[in-house]
């Protein structure tokens, strides 16, 4: 007789090994698919008064991953939600290197008209094939 567990076994190993190649440890979005691993917002607190400043500017780096395409660095996004409007940021430059995009020379004028409070920054990032758009992945805080 067979010992057919120990070809389940060996079998389960493969099976193991070629998931292992396929490079499935990276991170991926609930789904498997592409996801935005982070945001990060610099500086992430301005006072009320700098709001209208349009030559002092942020920075916004976006980690992405999963993403089967090319990221198309210039369909990439940040925006704060507030009082129901999106309010987009308008990057003065744009790069990519691996899955990092930053978006830089972001006017800090973006946040004119807000009030004192943190708000949430979202990012949306698409690909030829592929769209991510995430909420409050970062704070901007304004202060008085």
């Amino acid at each position: 007789m067979k010992d057919h567990g120990a070809t389940r076994a060996m079998l389960f190993l493969l099976v193991v090994a070629a998931i292992a190649a396929t490079g499935c440890g990276e991170a991926l979005g609930p789904d498997g698919g592409p996801q935005i691993v982070s945001l990060s917002i610099d500086p992430s607190e301005i006072s009320l008064s700098d709001t209208g400043m349009t030559d002092e500017y942020f920075t916004a780096t976006i980690q992405v991953s999963g993403f089967q395409n090319a990221v198309d660095v210039d369909q990439a996004d940040v925006f704060v939600e507030a009082g129901g409007d999106t309010i987009s940021a308008e990057p003065g430059t744009r790069d990519i290197q691996g899955d990092t995009i930053t978006l830089g020379m972001i006017a800090k004028s973006w946040l004119g008209g807000l009030d004192a409070g943190d708000y949430g920054v979202g990012a949306e990032v698409q690909s030829s094939t592929e769209k991510v758009r995430e909420l409050d992945l970062a704070t901007i805080t304004i202060t008085e």
